[in-house]
């Protein structure tokens, strides 16, 4: 019955395509342009928190990790364990790595049993474009928003290019990467290799109480993306993608050669299409995974497989648009160990949800809502809503509320239980209400700034009290950002 809906959606899209035509237009009384704010089909303008760095940027960054340039390009917090490979932690305004979702291509690629992303294995020359969108989302992408969403886009350019680069730094740091997109009428291919190798330090100091080895822990990373689309006779343009980035890295253990293995990796088609002129459509079917094996005195596995489904739908109205579509998530997690087997180890998520983004005379309005049905949870309700107005020449103002919620991870509610950590099942998902008001300058302006003030609060917030995890009954995060 659960692949029914699937089937019916194929069908629609193959039988339905009509001419492709261009992006449906939006009124752009704000900025900046991006997709992963609204989930719009094309680029589209909001009142949202949003930063966008392009490839461009990333050359002349010179920055040597996806952690590097969040903290430096978007303000967002990063904490890292040790050097290179070891893993990092993404906070958006004080909500904690497992409270931000990242998408890779608009897959969840991430590990369900922590419920969070090694970004410390996605290597900057696999990447196009990152959009980082700050605050809840939950009421367009579910659970894991409550803090904001990072959307990484692969390499590939819309017109024939060719690219190497190479590097060497020190700790015997090597890098070398080279990509390729061509461009055959109707057909575009484009594919992207690198590999990485680095001599890194002691992951842990003398300092440290636990395991400390201060023997060399190197960090070595290998990648590969793809992107191939064909356009149709009817306008209806088919694209494959996928993805894969495996790191090695070497890690103070209590034991000799310990290390973690670590695979993210993804592939994704998708059929997009115009109905009608006011009518773009797209649906994807993919799949996300994370796999992480640990060598050593204690050697584990861990992987987790995102099969994901998705159908949106962009409809233009006057100064704006409705983007209206439907999900499928199903969660499995792996351990071959049977010491550390989970008690559960799959769950569905089915969802529905509409947004509206839409301008007049120098205002803007956004909303949207969503409905999650969980399989362990059941039914989850979140929705946002913001406001904004220009002053020509002066400033632009903007207000926005937001009610997100987040699923405990597969460790909290069914991890392997032992003398240190308990799980409990009977944990409750957290849930948020969140309000924000910018101060932002002209798109036009020779200085551009912008000041957000933000108050987050939290119901039934996930924490560690040893041996196990419990709900807090409120929490409350409160500040202020500001940029130029």
């Amino acid at each position: 019955m659960k692949q029914m809906p699937i089937a019916g959606l194929l069908g629609l899209a193959a039988l339905g395509a009509q001419a492709q035509l261009a992006p449906l237009p939006s009124s752009r009384s704000f900025d900046p342009v991006v997709v992963t704010a609204s989930r719009a089909l094309a680029g589209d303008v909001t009142l949202r928190d949003a930063t966008v760095i392009t490839r461009e940027e990333l050359d002349a960054s010179g920055a040597l990790s996806l952690a590097e340039v969040l903290a430096r390009r978007a303000g967002v917090e990063v904490r890292a364990t040790g050097g290179p490979g070891q893993p990092q932690g993404l906070f958006i305004r004080g909500a904690g790595s497992a409270q931000t979702l990242v998408l890779i291509d608009g897959l969840r690629a991430g590990s369900a049993t922590v419920g969070t992303t090694s970004i410390e294995n996605i290597p900057i020359e696999m990447i196009e474009r990152i959009e980082v969108v700050k605050g809840p989302l939950s009421s367009l992408y579910g659970s894991e928003a409550m803090g904001g969403v990072v959307q990484i886009f692969t390499r590939g350019k819309a017109v024939p290019h060719l690219f190497a680069s190479s590097a060497y730094g020190s700790d015997n740091d090597r890098r070398a990467a080279a990509g390729i997109t061509t461009v055959d009428g109707a057909t575009a291919v484009s594919l992207s290799l690198g590999v990485r190798k680095v001599d890194a330090p002691s992951a842990t100091t003398e300092r440290a109480r636990f395991c400390h080895d201060p023997d060399r822990d190197p960090h070595e990373n290998a990648f590969a993306s793809l992107r191939a689309s064909q356009r149709l006779w009817q306008g209806e343009l088919v694209t494959l993608e996928a993805f894969a980035s495996r790191g090695r890295t070497a890690f103070d253990g209590c034991g000799t050669d310990d290390r973690n293995d670590q695979t993210i990796a993804g592939a994704r088609i998708t059929s997009s299409t115009n109905f009608t002129r006011d009518w773009a459509s797209r649906l994807s079917l993919g799949q996300g995974r994370d796999k992480l094996v640990i060598r050593g005195d204690f050697p584990d596995r861990f992987e987790t497989r995102q099969d994901q489904a998705a159908w949106v739908n962009q409809f233009a109205i006057p100064g704006g648009s409705v983007v209206a579509g439907g999900e499928l998530l199903r969660q499995k997690v792996i351990s071959d160990v049977e010491r550390t087997a989970f008690t559960t180890t799959r769950r569905d998520t089915r969802s529905v949800f509409v947004g509206l983004n839409q301008a007049w005379e120098g205002q803007r309005i956004e909303a949207s809502a969503r409905r999650d049905d969980d399989d362990a949870f059941g039914q989850r309700n979140t929705g946002s809503v913001g406001y904004g107005w220009a002053w020509p020449g002066v400033v632009r103002i903007s207000t926005t509320v937001a009610r997100g919620f987040r699923a405990p991870t597969f460790f909290d509610l069914y991890g392997p239980a032992s003398e240190f950590y308990q799980p409990n099942a009977q944990l409750r998902p957290e849930r948020n209400r969140s309000r924000e008001i910018s101060l932002r300058s002209e798109p036009s302006a020779p200085i551009r700034w912008r000041i957000t003030s933000f108050d987050n609060r939290i119901e039934d917030l996930i924490v560690f009290v040893a041996p196990t995890v419990l709900n807090v009954k409120r929490a409350r995060i409160r500040g202020a950002e500001l940029g130029a």
